[in-house]
């Protein structure tokens, strides 16, 4: 590979990405939807939607040439372009032909590269739903069934006018020197989302969770990644199979999250959080328009991620590749933004996935970050020069020589210099989220630092995707295990299916006139390859399966693994898929919910400032007061921005309480169908905000909780009843039979199989189910060294007196009944604490002793102890009722 050819074509992929993200507009015609059953009371000005396309289209991207010869080893044309609207747009669809896997015409090269990855990323996406979106408003749902939006009119075709005139502007230049391909690429790509955005990709439900957007970006950012490989080698199109293309992730990771921690001020936490986003922006560039090596997927505290073309892999590194040698050039301008925008701070490890072909798994790389993180490439760095009147090492960046102090911490003149600024800034804009502590205190003059963190894996390495239905089947006449039946029959007597109409009854994208057995090799088995069903179709049929080459040995199969697969069959017919939109609706709507909380949430915590409450508050700068504006400001404080899986924050711990209901509501109201299977940890550290900042921070980091496995946090029990939040549109589509499936042991309904090899189950609110909880947890800092009780094991604290922790979020209901018992009974809480306290020192022997003690003193004060969820009097129990004093007597000194 030379890297120059892929430099010297990048605008021929940049034009060809443009270009692409175009073809769906057919569907941001109102006619179009009319014609499909929607909007019968609105006015399509335009019925012909076809004719209006092409004079959108024609017009502009007939004067537009790229150069496709470097693509092909065996190009014969007397030209080297091809028009993109001749060869490209018109008739696109058509691109399959008699020979769907092969490029028989070299003209139609972009249209066949186009159309594989289209149709791969919408085979995987849609699946062959039966249902329509019930109702005369098409609307949209978040990746878990929740309702979002209804499909505006006003969002079509007077809209579009605006929209496409703009963009007509911008293509107009596409083919001249004048465009500029990082700006106004920029500017298209923000056109067209804002288009296609509110739009759902399909009429069948439940199809509506991705949007247009969702299926034209990553389609066209398959088709970008793929189009630069083949520039990097290429190809011969008289031998290059479509059906075997496959992609990689490429991993630029670094842990943003121990940058917070360095922050010893607000100033430093600031000036990580903006120096992060710089990076990220900068690789973005870099990555997708410098280079046009493909787009980014994916992006939290561990970095960002892009969707890249496999021949991009060189040498094995553990579970990944290296990048290339031949690419060395791209490395080093990865390296060199570090270098530059961290002034040799901090580097990233850079890493490729193992390539797929049906989905984009980012687990691997989300589950390895802390190893990842140790394989950061130093090559850049230098060794920092001695300085004479060197102090120590700098406590902030903990890289260079410290030089001077500040508020006796020991700093370089590097990140002494990052805090200046800051406060021009602010004065600039008052009325945002505040940058001093001080104006967080509450009267106890406490802080409160929240973490927010969802546990995203099994949803992002497509595992509990498996618990959300893409179709149904006809359940009037046939039980699941019926449909299972049929599927072995066929399997295990190889009957062919050249009339296809037994599988057609499930699925319309299953390829014709092959035998069963040959789609389950070339389809199901292609799915599962480089994710966690892999490994777990392999344990299923005891390794008799071959994944590189595709075959099965169906002449060894027992039937229990004959059984197995035809599970495995219908399950891969009915489930959503992982496809790369998929995954990336599914980190939209937990990032989405992290800004609902951000914006609706904090946002509604407001006070006035006044210039004497400044000075009294942030005393070491009296001398702003004449610049200070009396007006309201928001009242908390980002320490990270919100990502997919967490957002970190501070707020006056008054307001905690409201604060945690309302982000249970919202909870409830966005995941309302994945309740139990979506779990959502809410850490709390509370201290005087007088105390060092960093101490709350790495406190927060560890009562974040990463769950190593989800079994630390399983249950079997009841789920909550949820129905007081469901939306009218939801119900009228039957959400919740597409969206509330959960683990369970009852095998009548074992018809579907997670990788943990537990079946699925329809919702029903009398059962037992298998569900990971949502849970709080807190921890007040009376001292530094308070953060170390902060350890977990299997999911609970380690510390004996805190192993309750944390709290389910319905255990937590039960703390407010504590609260309501003892508000007005302070001297009888406190006798109760002190004398549970000392009887454990006592009897800590004796817990038989203990309990009859308790339970006898209990009911002396007339307290019930169950009020409060504690079953019991045991030792266990009742560090229940001291966690509720801690809690609200303690940290919140409310009782």
């Amino acid at each position: 590979m030379n890297v120059n050819d892929l430099t010297d074509n990048k605008d021929e992929i940049l034009k060809a990405e443009i270009g692409s993200l175009l073809f769906l507009i057919e569907k941001t015609f109102l006619s179009w939807w009319k014609k499909n059953g929607y909007f019968s009371c609105e006015t399509a000005l335009y019925e012909n939607q076809n004719q209006e396309i092409k004079s959108i289209l024609e017009t502009t991207f007939q004067n537009i040439k790229i150069d496709v010869s470097k693509l092909m080893t065996n190009y014969t044309q007397n030209q080297n372009e091809i028009n993109l609207w001749q060869h490209f747009f018109k008739d696109w669809r058509k691109w399959r032909g008699n020979n769907p896997h092969q490029i028989t015409s070299q003209l139609k090269i972009l249209q066949k590269l186009y159309g594989a990855s289209e149709g791969l990323n919408s085979g995987i996406e849609k699946g062959s739903p039966k249902e329509q979106i019930i109702g005369d408003y098409s609307w949209l749902s978040n990746s878990f069934g929740s309702f979002k939006s209804t499909a505006n009119p006003n969002l079509f075709d007077e809209a579009r006018n605006l929209y496409t005139n703009d963009i007509t502007i911008l293509l107009n230049r596409l083919s001249t020197t004048d465009f500029n391909f990082y700006s106004d690429r920029k500017k298209i790509l923000s056109i067209i989302e804002n288009l296609y955005k509110n739009l759902p990709s399909d009429t069948r439900f439940p199809l509506n969770d991705t949007t247009l957007w969702d299926q034209a970006y990553m389609a066209t950012s398959m088709f970008k990644a793929l189009l630069a490989g083949v520039y990097l080698q290429p190809i011969n199109t008289n031998n290059y199979d479509l059906s075997k293309i496959n992609w990689s992730i490429l991993a630029i990771q670094y842990d943003k999250l121990s940058l917070a921690e360095k922050g010893l001020k607000p100033a430093h936490i600031q000036t990580y959080r903006k120096m992060t986003k710089i990076i990220d922006l900068k690789l973005k560039n870099l990555i997708e328009n410098k280079y046009a090596l493909g787009n980014e997927v994916y992006r939290d505290e561990t970095g960002i991620y892009f969707l890249v073309s496999e021949n991009l892999k060189g040498v094995e590194n553990g579970d990944f590749y290296e990048l290339h040698t031949d690419l060395d050039e791209i490395k080093n301008k990865i390296l060199d933004i570090f270098h530059t925008t961290t002034n040799d701070e901090f580097y990233p490890a850079i890493l490729l996935s193992k390539p797929t072909r049906a989905t984009m798994n980012l687990t691997t790389f989300l589950e390895k970050a802390k190893e990842n993180f140790l394989k950061a490439d130093y090559s850049k760095k230098e060794n920092p020069n001695e300085i004479e009147d060197a102090i120590g090492i700098c406590q902030v960046c903990q890289s260079r020589f410290a030089t001077k102090t500040n508020d006796d911490i020991p700093m370089c003149e590097i990140c002494q210099n990052r805090k200046q600024g800051r406060v021009e800034k602010w004065l600039n804009k008052q009325d945002g989220e505040t940058i001093w502590i001080g104006e967080l205190a509450d009267k106890n003059n406490r802080v409160a630092m929240v973490t927010l963190k969802f546990e995203l894996i099994e949803w992002l390495n497509g595992s509990l995707l498996s618990s959300l239905l893409g179709q149904q089947l006809d359940l009037t006449q046939l039980r699941y295990q019926d449909y299972v039946n049929d599927i072995y029959a066929v399997l295990k007597d190889a009957k062919e299916l050249n009339d296809t109409l037994y599988i057609k009854n499930y699925s319309e994208n299953i390829p014709v006139n092959q035998p069963l057995r040959k789609v389950v090799e070339t389809w199901f088995i292609e799915r599962a390859i480089g994710t966690i069903y892999e490994n777990f179709l392999k344990d299923g049929v005891n390794n008799k399966i071959n994944f590189q080459n595709r075959i099965i040995e169906w002449d060894t199969l027992t039937d229990d693994e004959f059984n197995f697969l035809s599970k495995i069959v219908l399950q891969f017919l009915l489930r959503k898929n992982p496809s790369p939109a998929r995954l990336r609706r599914v980190w939209e709507s937990t990032e989405g919910f992290f800004d609902e909380v951000k914006n609706d949430v904090l946002g509604s915590i407001q006070t006035i400032r006044t210039k004497k409450g400044f000075v009294q508050k942030v005393p070491d700068f009296a001398n702003l007061e004449s610049q200070i504006k009396e007006e309201f400001y928001k009242q908390y404080f980002s320490i990270i921005d919100p990502t997919p899986i967490s957002w970190q924050f501070i707020i006056p711990t008054e307001k905690l309480e409201c604060t945690i209901d309302k982000i249970q509501k919202l909870y409830y109201q966005n995941f309302k169908y994945v309740n139990g299977k979506l779990p959502l940890h809410i850490g709390v550290v509370v201290q005087n905000y007088k105390k060092p900042l960093y101490v709350g921070i790495k406190a927060l980091r560890n009562i974040r909780r990463d769950v190593k496995n989800w079994s630390e946090i399983s249950t079997n029990e009841k789920l909550k009843e949820l129905s007081s939040y469901f939306d009218v549109k939801e119900s009228n589509n039957n959400s919740q039979d597409f969206y509330s499936l959960y683990e369970t042991d009852n095998q009548e309904y074992d018809f579907s199989l997670l990788p943990s090899s537990k079946g699925i189950k329809k919702y029903n609110t009398t059962d037992n189910f298998t569900i990971y909880l949502n849970t709080i947890d807190f921890e007040f800092l009376d001292t530094n060294s308070r953060r170390n009780d902060i350890f977990y094991k299997s999911g609970k604290r380690t510390i004996e007196l805190k192993s309750n922790r944390p709290y389910s979020w319905q255990e937590w209901e039960q703390f407010k009944r504590f609260k309501e018992q003892f508000a007005n009974k302070s001297n009888q809480l406190q006798t109760l604490v002190s004398l549970i306290y000392s009887k454990m020192e006592d009897w800590k022997d004796e817990e038989d002793s203990f309990e009859r003690f308790i339970k006898t003193t209990f009911k002396k004060e007339n307290i019930e102890l169950l009020q409060f969820g504690i079953n019991d009097c045991s030792f266990k129990e009742i560090t229940k009722f001291l966690d509720m004093f801690a809690y609200y007597h303690t940290t919140l000194k409310e009782i």
